[in-house]
């Protein structure tokens, strides 16, 4: 399981074919494939979803850390903070102009959101 979620974080941050991360990893591009659609079955799969992402809410506490800086007062209705990265993707050929970033890439934009004590 280790291995699979190297390869899978491997594949997510530098964006290469599983051609390229089957060299690096010494497995067949097949195997490759399918760890990365395991780990990320599982990481969508409920169990997982529903005990690791949690959803603030008004009555969540907020850190003192945040209440004591002075520019809390500008965002003190905010929950948290979303953020994103685009991830180098494979896809067909239609789906090119929908896909393709700013730099000219085919991409994948995955955003992710977080709390003020970093709790995603």
């Amino acid at each position: 399981v280790e291995e699979q979620l190297g390869i899978f974080l491997y594949t997510c941050v530098t964006g290469l074919s599983s051609q390229h991360v089957a060299e690096r990893f010494k497995h067949l591009p097949e195997t490759i494939t399918r760890y990365f659609k395991c780990m990320l079955f599982f990481f969508a799969s409920a169990p997982f979803y529903t005990s690791q992402v949690h959803f603030p809410t008004h009555q969540s506490p907020i850190s003192a850390i945040i209440t004591n800086n002075p520019c809390f007062q500008a965002f003190r209705d905010c929950v948290g903070a979303v953020d994103g990265t685009h991830i180098c993707a494979f896809a067909p050929l239609e789906e090119h102009p929908h896909m393709c970033n700013q730099k000219g890439y085919i991409s994948q934009n995955c955003l992710s959101f977080c709390d003020f004590d970093f709790f995603f």
